[in-house]
């Protein structure tokens, strides 16, 4: 009798990394989104006044493509628009910095800034 448990074994592998991958990929984006959520959900709990109005998830044609911007709030002061970020850890960079710098758990990993007003213009 041929025994074929460590060949079942071995194509378990393929479908169990492809459902880790699933599971980090769905986890990220819900993170990601969660952050954005969070902060519109505290724009509109601070701010219910008639006179501001918030848009949320807007994308705009731009030279180069598209650009999406989280949220813009308008109201009687301006035009407000604002980027989401939630990341962990410390993060050091500037207003005029290209590139930032985000330390978690002892790692630095720098990554680009994001520019709204460069991408439209």
């Amino acid at each position: 009798m041929i025994n074929t448990t460590p060949h079942v074994a071995w194509l378990l592998v393929p479908f169990a990394i492809f459902l880790g991958y699933k599971l980090r990929v769905s986890r990220a984006y819900r993170f990601q989104n969660r952050g954005e959520e969070l902060l519109k959900n505290q724009i509109i709990n601070s701010l219910s006044s008639p006179s501001w109005h918030l848009l949320n998830n807007i994308t705009l044609k731009t030279v180069n493509g598209t650009t999406q911007i989280d949220h813009i709030l308008v109201s009687r002061y301006g035009v407000f628009v604002i980027e989401t970020k939630h990341y962990s850890g410390w993060l050091f960079g500037g207003a005029t910095s290209k590139e930032w710098t985000q330390v978690i758990y002892g790692t630095k990993h720098r990554f680009q800034k994001s520019n709204i007003s460069k991408d439209l213009m």
